[in-house]
């Protein structure tokens, strides 16, 4: 199912700059339901370090929310 962010309720930056070599994101799911869930995330560097850290992050879940991003894909 699709997910699409509708809140954060804190974010913290431990460090000026995320690093150019990019982070690894973890995910903890504290609450889900049908159609949302609430998580707590980390973005930590390659030596494991915490750069940033979001608590309370919302998002709406949709089966309808597939089709509007069937074209979506990340650049490398």
């Amino acid at each position: 199912v699709g997910s699409l962010p509708t809140g954060v309720g804190r974010y913290r930056q431990f460090v000026k700059a995320f690093p150019a070599s990019g982070t690894r994101v973890v995910i903890r799911v504290e609450r889900a339901g049908e159609h949302a869930a609430t998580a707590g995330i980390d973005f930590v560097d390659s030596s494991g370090k915490l750069v940033a850290t979001m608590e309370g992050s919302e998002c709406v879940m949709d089966a309808g929310l597939k089709g509007a991003f069937a074209g979506n894909e990340l650049g490398h």
